[in-house]
């Protein structure tokens, strides 16, 4: 005893400083650390409701816990649950977007847009502790969301993680690099229950599989550089699902990490601008735009632009392949989330929204057109479904639907019977899928008001014959339409040389005729090709608001910047369009004057 107690006297000074350093280790990793894990409370549709840890820390590396309570964080994703106050789960969506002959075109998986975002500033981390995976997975951190266009996905600045078995894959795609920015394949060993951690230390990404360093460092490529994060995961193969037991987000090295609830935005009306102008002239007149929740969410400049308006239109998240990408006709089979968004966003700013679009050729998922090749007869339960489910998940919130979207045969194209377009539901049901689908959407919402919408009868005079004969049948047979759309795409063939103006006297005829057999009609479309053609505008707003039965006009984008006019490359570098109101910089085109001035003459 006594030479053990000699010993321990003799040792002390090292015990003392062994527990000093101690001490001043656990003090740094409290003062660098922030954490907060999402725990989850089910809702419909929704997850929310987290439980901060470290809550007591007040360094700079700190989450700012006032700016965060239980009522502002919220998962609002395609296919992601709650199935447990700390567990998500998250399961396959299919979703994708098809080309226009009906082919696979590219991935779309979801993006958490209408809900928690992340604020980063400075050095941080993520850590997804996973359990039953079974399958393929993807985990995608955006520094800016994707632009979703007709036919296009464009990735602007996002970190993909794979894993798939023993393969784990990291993939950076931005507008430098397109698609394989950055790329890395790192081999791990495959487990159920795997942990991943990515890190961004001064711009330099670095990787963890279950707690271990993996894989080489790689350069962020300045993705995160606004210090935005959105989240997104999906499990890859189609009816899989995966479990997120723990998401971790934490600052480093005096970064730190805020939750934003990108829900809180408004949308706040300009005196000056389009709306408020027309309707200074006619009072419910609409002046619209089609939108897409992405910009609305990340670009305050689009948000702010959007003040001119007092419609929107669902420019993507309503078509087939966005909305209902499950076979089925469960809640499930459904994404809501990107037209809930746009719909609540439009709402608590007063504004009407109009659905695009419930029946058409084209933008329909691999299921439905599996249907047509195999058992086309079942094509019309399939569409009176849709029709009811989605209408009615929108009965009292969506004023006005696109019923049917472009039904007379295309230029290049042999017509149908009474020149109708030539596609699965025609194939399967005739002329008579027209007539079916605007009673189901009736039936879901007697309160909507139900159009056709077309290209091409602005100028074409065959074009505009077919649909005042197709009209006149559904009047006839009492089925129940509101009015037709001129979506009014106007290319060089459709102005008059020059001076590049249209024939407003036919425009205006083309409404009286409509008006004639007791239809509205609405200018929803519109957008031009070229610089010599910004005269349109005014032309065609100049017809539309002087004319009784004419509803409004709706632009097809604000901005040249987000136009589905654009290009992308087979690499994935997008080219902007042209022919909005305001150009790829959101500074006003001469379309705003032209605007401006024909409503107010």
């Amino acid at each position: 005893m006594n030479k053990f107690r000699e010993a321990l006297v003799r040792s002390r000074p090292i015990f003392l400083l062994l527990i000093i350093f101690s001490i001043l280790i656990i003090f740094a990793d409290n003062a660098s650390d922030a954490y907060f894990r999402h725990t989850t409370n089910r809702t419909k549709g929704t997850v929310s409701k987290p439980t901060m840890t470290n809550s007591q820390n007040t360094s700079s590396s700190s989450l700012e816990t006032n700016l965060i309570d239980n009522n502002n964080l919220h998962w609002q994703m395609a296919g992601v649950a709650a199935i447990s106050n700390s567990k998500l789960e998250v399961s396959s969506t299919d979703l994708a977007i098809v080309n226009q002959d009906g082919s696979f075109g590219q991935n779309n998986p979801p993006v958490n847009l209408y809900g928690t975002r992340y604020q980063v500033s400075g050095d941080f981390s993520i850590t997804y502790k996973l359990s039953s995976v079974n399958n393929e997975i993807g985990l995608s951190l955006y520094g800016t969301p994707p632009i979703i266009e007709d036919e296009v996905r464009v990735e602007q600045g996002t970190l993909d993680i794979d894993l798939n078995g023993n393969m784990l894959r990291i993939r950076i795609s931005d507008q430098k690099g397109g698609y394989l920015a950055a790329t890395q394949n790192i081999g791990v060993t495959a487990t159920t229950t795997p942990s991943i951690t990515v890190t961004d230390q001064s711009g330099v990404l670095s990787f963890k599989f279950n707690g271990q360093p993996v894989g080489a460092t790689m350069s962020d490529r300045s993705i995160f550089k606004s210090g935005k994060v959105w989240l997104g995961m999906d499990a890859r193969v189609s009816g899989s699902k995966f479990n997120v037991d723990q998401l971790a987000i934490t600052g480093l090295n005096g970064g730190s990490v805020t939750a934003v609830d990108t829900r809180s935005q408004n949308i706040v009306s300009d005196p000056s601008g389009f709306a408020a102008l027309a309707q200074k002239k006619r009072s419910v007149f609409l002046m619209g735009a089609a939108v897409a929740l992405g910009p609305m969410v990340s670009d305050s400049g689009y948000l702010n632009l959007l003040g001119n308006y007092n419609a929107v239109t669902t420019e993507n998240a309503g078509k087939f392949q966005t909305i209902h990408p499950l076979s089925g006709n469960s809640e499930k089979d459904y994404n809501f989330t990107e037209m809930d968004g746009i719909v609540a966003m439009a709402q608590k700013a007063g504004m009407k929204v109009h659905g695009h679009t419930l029946v058409f050729a084209e933008s329909n998922p691999a299921w439905v057109q599996e249907i047509a090749s195999k058992s086309p007869t079942q094509l019309k339960e399939v569409i009176v479904n849709h029709i009811k489910t989605v209408v009615g998940h929108y009965k009292g919130q969506v004023a006005s639907w696109d019923v049917i979207n472009e039904p007379l045969a295309d230029y290049d194209t042999e017509p149908g019977q009474y020149g109708l377009r030539k596609h699965i539901w025609y194939n399967a049901m005739g002329p008579d899928y027209i007539a079916i689908a605007l009673r189901a959407a009736h039936e879901a919402d007697p309160n909507a008001t139900l159009w056709i919408n077309e290209f091409g009868m602005e100028s074409d005079d065959d074009r505009f014959a077919d649909m005042v004969n197709l009209v006149t049948r559904l009047k006839n047979q009492g089925i129940p339409l509101t009015g037709v759309g001129f979506q009014t795409h106007i290319d060089e063939g459709d102005t008059d040389g020059a001076d590049a103006h249209i024939d407003t006297n036919k425009l205006r005829s083309r409404m009286v005729t409509l008006n004639q057999l007791g239809l509205k009609v609405r200018i929803s479309e519109l957008d031009i090709t070229n610089d010599t053609e910004y005269a349109v505008f005014s032309d065609v707003i100049s017809v539309c608001i002087q004319q009784s039965n004419c509803e409004g006009v709706t632009m097809w984008g604000i901005t040249d910047k987000y136009s589905s006019s654009g290009d992308l490359s087979s690499n994935g570098i997008y080219s902007t369009g042209f022919g909005l109101p305001w150009d790829e910089d959101l500074q006003p085109s001469p379309a705003v004057a032209a605007i401006k001035n024909a409503i107010e003459q």
